[in-house]
């Protein structure tokens, strides 16, 4: 079955050029797209219903290019974009809040551009950015803390995280591999010298 937008149909899929799926614990797809922000899709009724930025509506998504989405421990829904940030859907009033980078505040998100989303063992939120390194949430303190190559990663963009049973996280980067340790905020390092078949 193709699931595709059509423009006299405003239940059909926004946009074609999709970039993230993920499923929820109650069976909808929520869908990134590139140009038309986030969709979900009801498998029962095979519907679409669009949640987009809107400039003079508070509470709205704060960009439509969205290329990460992660479910958390909680069922909390988090979306990456590319241009504005990290947002966190409340689901009951459908709105977004939204965390962003400010040059003036050092415990803000360190860059806008998300490239990953991952909860630990221990519920902690990573994120890893296209050029701010990788970024550790503090709900409680509702603060950021950045990790950079001033911290040991090989690079500031990071792709993907998954933590092992040792509980390191294992970060793939702009220039290889990065293990790093939450615990002794420490980075061990391969690249193609380890025989990585490329950075």
């Amino acid at each position: 079955t193709h699931f595709k937008h059509n423009p006299n149909d405003p239940k059909s899929l926004s946009d074609n050029y999709v970039l993230a799926l993920l499923e929820d614990r109650q069976g909808f797809l929520w869908v990134g797209t590139d140009s038309n922000g986030l969709d979900k899709f009801d498998p029962a009724r095979e519907t679409f219903t669009h949640y987009q930025h809107r400039p003079n509506q508070s509470g709205s998504l704060s960009d439509n290019c969205v290329k990460a989405l992660y479910l958390d421990r909680s069922g909390t829904l988090w979306i990456g974009t590319e241009n504005a940030g990290l947002n966190r859907l409340d689901r009951n009033s459908e709105t977004f809040t939204s965390f962003k980078h400010d040059p003036q505040n050092s415990n803000s998100l360190s860059n806008n551009a998300i490239r990953v989303i991952y909860e630990d063992s221990q519920g902690v939120l990573w994120i890893g950015t296209g050029e701010g390194g990788l970024n550790k949430f503090q709900p409680g303190k509702n603060k950021w803390e950045a990790y950079t190559t001033e911290d040991g990663l090989p690079d500031n963009v990071i792709y993907s995280i998954l933590e092992d049973s040792q509980s390191n996280l294992w970060l793939s980067t702009h220039k290889g591999v990065c293990r790093f340790n939450p615990q002794e905020e420490s980075a061990k390092n391969y690249d193609v010298k380890d025989r990585l078949q490329g950075d």
